[in-house]
């Protein structure tokens, strides 16, 4: 068998063991150091300090791993490999904004077959100049069914007009990013984690996903949400499918506009609240949290009550540095203060 054959093996059956040590013997065979790597993230003892580094030796010599098409897109990308294989990848951008051959060069890579996790936030830690660019992807569904092991794609400054997977379970996105989230243009029978950035899909789309969700989505997370977000979503079929909501940088009156419409939410279970961007008075926030607790009986409710309210100003109280003199030996002969022998001088003995 040649490499391409023993990788399909395993792509084809990657929880059975017997063709991940097929490939790794005839690796080590021929002196591939990913055979090496591949045995020793399998076997590894998190306590043998030796056996540590020299994994780490293994996974940063991309030279070796890397299919020299990918490698010479490696500045943009970070990699954690699980047993020889490329397991999450992040596309970045410090060499400068990535373009789309980054992406067909990791599909085109045999060892990224089995991705679990794929975040293309593109402009993240680019310059601050070149961060109104994006990405334009269009469809890229096509290279994302030969990662038939993904679960997780993150999506941020690059623009995806259709995005289909039989696998993936959660998507976090903004609509910006992903349009096929308000076009309907999309195909996610087993997405069961949404996570949906700066603002809802366009609701105005029939076709929309929070309009048409998955059968199996469960579990939404909004950022930014406002009153009037979580009053458009209590009017939609998906709000009573959903066991879990969570809010975050939302207002205050968001989770007011949740009490208001909890009946409309039949099947949750979990809600959380992170950062809220107002506040309210004591006496708000304890009504509030009261009315939960009475509409949501038995739900797990998770929130930082006390961060709702006004807090006192924060005063940083300190003792005041003691006084010390700088002594003879701190002075440099043209009598200037050598800042570094005068600390020598204060250091406490040992």
């Amino acid at each position: 068998m040649n490499a391409e054959e023993l990788i399909a093996a395993i792509v084809a059956a990657p929880d059975d063991d017997e063709p991940w040590l097929v490939y790794t013997d005839w690796l080590l065979d021929r002196g591939d150091p990913r055979g090496e790597l591949m045995s020793l993230q399998a076997a590894v003892d998190a306590e043998d300090p030796a056996a540590i580094w020299r994994l780490r030796e293994l996974e940063n010599d991309e030279d070796r791993l890397l299919s020299p098409r990918l490698l010479a897109q490696t500045r943009y990308w970070r990699f954690e490999w699980k047993r020889g294989f490329i397991g999450v990848a992040e596309l970045r951008a410090e060499a400068g904004p990535p373009t789309r051959e980054c992406l067909e060069a990791l599909f085109a890579e045999p060892h990224a077959a089995l991705i679990d996790s794929l975040t293309l936030d593109a402009l993240k830690l680019a310059p601050e100049h070149d961060r109104h660019r994006r990405l334009e992807l269009g469809d890229c569904n096509d290279g994302l069914a030969r990662m038939s092991r993904l679960a997780t794609l993150t999506l941020n400054d690059v623009v995806l007009t259709s995005l289909s997977h039989e696998r993936m379970t959660r998507l976090s996105s903004t609509p910006l990013a992903c349009p096929a989230l308000s076009t309907g243009d999309f195909s996610l029978p087993s997405l069961v984690d949404l996570h949906l950035r700066a603002a809802l899909p366009d609701l105005d789309q029939p076709r929309s996903i929070l309009r048409r969700p998955p059968s199996t989505l469960t579990t939404l997370s909004l950022e930014g949400a406002t009153a009037q977000t979580i009053a458009q979503l209590a009017e939609l079929e998906v709000a009573r499918q959903l066991t879990a909501l969570f809010v975050d940088a939302g207002t205050f009156a968001a989770i007011a506009a949740l009490r208001d419409h909890a009946a409309r939410f039949e099947s949750i279970q979990t809600v959380g609240f992170g950062y809220i961007d107002d506040q309210a008075d004591e006496t708000a926030v304890a009504a509030l949290r009261a009315d939960l607790d009475r509409l949501l009986p038995g739900r797990t409710i998770y929130a930082s009550w006390e961060n709702f309210a006004p807090q006192e100003p924060f005063v940083e109280a300190y003792e005041p540095l003691p006084e010390h003199r700088v002594d003879e030996q701190s002075r440099r002969p043209d009598g200037q203060i050598d800042a570094i022998g005068a600390w020598v001088q204060r250091a406490p003995k040992p």
